[in-house]
């Protein structure tokens, strides 16, 4: 999972597929379904929608396993993540929106500010930077005063765009590194 996090996609599959092959699903239905739905995410960037689907679907099947708020917002935001690389901006929005409501009003200002940053990057992606400001003020009106700063660096996300640098990280989202070619390596 930190490969992933990192960004070092193709070094974090494989431990990945370890971990799922020693892991009881039954006996860790959450654990299992988060993998899955990294595995997913990777298999969506690398560009094999079949694979992607794949897990996603065996991911899905053990939600009910493990039903919780908790469980339902993690996953939520695994598979916006998922629509997201797939390019597909307003359904990857509309379930970040959801995620982003239910972190506003349940969760941790944190994670709220993570998910609105995400969101606002999905907006600036789609050409629309007005609409940010809105998720900057939810967050004052949800954790006052605390949510005022982060507010004010969403704010300044909308104000001026991150120039569209495919190599380098925004804040939002680590710096993900494409497959290395192994004709040439």
């Amino acid at each position: 999972m930190l490969l992933h996090r990192s960004g070092d996609l193709e070094s974090a599959v494989r431990p990945l597929r370890a971990a799922l092959g020693q892991l009881d699903a039954a006996f860790a239905p959450s654990l299992a379904a988060r993998l899955r739905l990294v595995l997913a995410g990777i298999e969506t960037v690398f560009g094999h929608p079949a694979a992607a689907r794949k897990e996603l679907e065996v991911a899905r099947a053990l939600y009910p396993l493990a039903p919780s708020p908790a469980e339902e917002i993690a996953r939520g935001w695994s598979e916006a993540r998922i629509v997201a690389a797939a390019g597909k901006n307003d359904e990857a929005e509309a379930l970040l929106d959801r995620v982003r409501r239910e972190l506003l009003a349940h969760g941790s200002l944190a994670e709220a500010a993570l998910c609105s940053c995400e969101q606002i990057l999905i907006q600036l992606e789609s050409r629309r930077f007005d609409a940010g400001f809105k998720l900057a003020d939810d967050l004052v009106v949800a954790f006052p005063p605390a949510g005022e700063p982060w507010a004010q660096e969403l704010a300044n996300l909308v104000r001026k765009p991150p120039a569209a640098d495919p190599g380098g990280a925004h804040p939002c989202r680590p710096a993900v590194r494409p497959p290395r070619d192994r004709t040439t390596a």
